[in-house]
């Protein structure tokens, strides 16, 4: 059943009108399952769910104007299915082997479309929660995103990857935080806390096959593989991609885990 639009303010351009239903990520992507949506307030700082609300047809929101929903998703979104697609296969052998991490080369993709696909989740996301405040804050990304040839990711923003496997064991925690921070504590002999290190914020998304991090202010997401270089490529170059994976816990509701 088609969805029906909304009016509201895109979180990408900033325009005022009719919204449509972005899925985050694609709904070809393993995206078009019933799910049940938890408050990340509840669900991380007290622990306790609450009784959440059931999203039917894969999870996202209605965050974007219709011209900017079809640009994106035809220039961008059908990359993003071609490596969620390929890369599930790659992560099933994985997790039937018992491998934790380990790398692969991905053939004949276009990396900056992915990022560029990684970029608009982002931007649905946060929009979520601020609607087109983070795009007004970021013309530059908006720029990026809107202009498919434009490969000048703006300087400060860095992105990352790993794998994120459903868990079949129990809930898959599919985990969509806008903002999350994630840091080592350091304990004397007697358990007290005496400081942290590696502490970081970021923003993800992690969905099978993968677990997407967005980082600012040249922010470093630990142990996971750097994706920001894919600016590098243009929009029609195709290349085979080398990438060193981890795989995540994907029933723990904390970020980053």
């Amino acid at each position: 059943m088609a969805r029906k639009s909304k009016r509201g303010t895109c979180c990408i351009c900033g325009a005022i009108g009719k919204l449509s239903y972005e899925h985050v990520p694609p709904e070809k992507a393993y995206n078009t399952a019933t799910a049940i949506e938890y408050k990340w307030q509840d669900a991380v700082l007290t622990g306790k769910q609450g009784k959440g609300r059931q999203q039917q047809g894969g999870l996202g929101g209605y965050t974007l104007c219709i011209q900017c929903n079809s640009d994106t998703g035809s220039w961008y979104g059908n990359e993003y299915v071609k490596w969620a697609r390929t890369c599930h296969s790659i992560l099933q052998r994985w997790v039937a082997s018992g491998l934790g991490e380990s790398t692969f080369t991905i053939l004949n993709v276009y990396p900056l479309r992915f990022l560029k696909q990684t970029v608009t989740m982002f931007f649905s996301l946060i929009g979520q929660y601020s609607g087109p405040v983070f795009s007004a804050n970021h013309p530059q990304l908006m720029e990026f995103v809107l202009d498919k040839q434009n490969n000048q990711l703006p300087s400060g923003f860095r992105f990352w990857m790993n794998f994120y496997p459903y868990n079949y064991s129990g809930p898959t925690s599919l985990r969509r935080m806008p903002l999350a921070a994630k840091l080592t504590v350091i304990q004397d002999a007697d358990g007290k806390i005496i400081g942290v290190q590696n502490a970081a914020s970021f923003e993800e998304i992690a969905h099978p096959p993968f677990a997407l991090y967005m980082t600012m202010d040249n922010g470093v997401f630990p142990n996971a593989q750097e994706i920001t270089a894919f600016k590098q490529y243009d929009y029609d170059e195709m290349v085979n991609i080398p990438l060193s994976l981890r795989i995540m816990n994907s029933a723990s509701r904390y970020p980053g885990a």
